[in-house]
């Protein structure tokens, strides 16, 4: 069943009100297809960042831990949401997809933030041991160093994330990984954001747990 002639690309973008009807519309009909597991496990995706292309490998970890699916039945879930238009693109040859913006921030609001913060934490455990693994492939491994910290600090990770921030042996990994070096001047910024932030605590209630550790002794 496709919902092109009835669907996100039956409204007129400009339109806000429109553009929600839609949006609404479209879930509305397709999650009337599919049963509670599946609903739970396509509403997991609002966690995942916008005009991102999410590896294919990175879901199924992801949904091995939240629902117990396979890689096989994760791609056959993904070729059904697909077919409900509830994607914005599946390209099964480069191993991503991408949900349409306006579809994530509809799962986000529906999810509320005490959700989405388990979402996140769901996340990051389904991603441990992908550092020291030897069979994860360059795009889930790259993904991984691109929007670990972003995943972190979406979860409240905030001690591993101000960890990662000051360990140089995991920025040189993250280089590696991506082969970006734009990457440099991000967690360079960063880290100096976090100095900055350390050496005004009084500004800010979040300082790093080694300075409260060393202010506690």
């Amino acid at each position: 069943m496709r919902l092109d002639s009835k669907g996100l690309v039956a409204f007129d973008a400009r339109n806000e009100t429109d553009r929600s009807k839609a949006v609404v519309r479209t879930i509305g009909v397709s999650l009337d297809l599919l049963d509670q597991a599946r609903q739970a496990r396509f509403g997991e995706l609002g966690i995942f960042p916008e005009d991102t292309d999410v590896p294919v490998g990175i879901v199924a970890r992801f949904w091995a831990e939240t629902g117990g699916l396979d890689a096989g039945e994760t791609e056959d879930f993904l070729n059904e949401l697909a077919d409900l238009s509830l994607l914005l693109g599946l390209d099964l040859d480069r191993r991503t997809l991408r949900l349409h913006d306006t579809i994530r921030h509809f799962l986000q609001d529906q999810a509320g933030k005490e959700r989405l913060v388990a979402g996140h934490k769901c996340l990051l455990r389904a991603l441990d041991g992908i550092e020291s693994s030897n069979e994860v492939d360059a795009l889930t491994r790259r993904y991984y160093y691109l929007y670990l910290l972003h995943h972190l600090a979406e979860a409240g990770e905030r001690e591993r994330l101000d960890r990662l921030l000051l360990d140089p042996g995991w920025l040189r990994e993250k280089l590696a990984a991506t082969g970006n070096p734009q990457a440099l001047v991000s967690i360079t910024s960063s880290m100096a954001w976090v100095r900055l932030r350390t050496s005004s605590a009084a500004l800010y209630d979040w300082p790093p747990a080694s300075s409260r550790a060393i202010r506690a002794n």
